[in-house]
């Protein structure tokens, strides 16, 4: 599974959040880098599938409101130090809860926009600001995902982004 990292794919209040934490990272020498941004429903119905606890459209990954950062395994093959590995976590999280992020309990790599409920963001009630890179990302899963329940495509002001996504709308109801 190929993962996604394009901070483009994130809703906007997401990714400020997360460049900004990525630059401080970087600045810190901290090695801890992100792995994972937006998640396809297809992803996370794969992930469910081999136990993964939420199905497709029920995680903040597919609105581009949660990422996933991790270490990177070094070109020789020697991690450093546990301690060392600890401290740069540690960092990290005290980076991302300064970043307004909030840090998944059930994996501490895992961060999200505060206060997400995927149930709320099923229903189509997407945070405010979206920008026309996460709109057309949303909607293009969205539009081709045949699964159901799935959730409606964003919109600007009051009208779908596309044509496609007009016939999408008139075919979920």
């Amino acid at each position: 599974m190929t993962l996604n990292t394009v901070l483009e794919n994130l809703h906007p209040i997401m990714r400020k959040r997360v460049q900004g934490l990525i630059t401080h990272l970087e600045q810190k020498n901290n090695p801890v880098q992100l792995i994972e941004g937006y998640r396809t429903p297809v992803q996370q119905k794969e992930l469910h599938s081999q136990g993964a606890s939420e199905k497709p459209w029920l995680s903040a990954f597919q609105y581009g409101l949660a990422c996933k950062f991790g270490a990177p395994i070094p070109l020789d093959g020697v991690q450093e130090d546990s301690s060392e590995m600890d401290n740069y976590w540690a960092q990290f999280h005290k980076f991302a809860k300064a970043a307004g992020l909030e840090i998944m309990p059930s994996d501490p790599s895992q961060l999200q926009y505060p206060g997400i409920q995927p149930e709320v963001l099923l229903q189509g009630q997407y945070p405010a600001g979206g920008d026309e890179s996460w709109r057309s990302n949303l909607e293009l899963h969205i539009t081709y995902w045949n699964d159901y329940p799935k959730p409606p495509v964003p919109t600007i002001g009051d009208a779908p982004i596309s044509q496609l996504s007009e016939r999408d709308e008139k075919s979920t109801q």
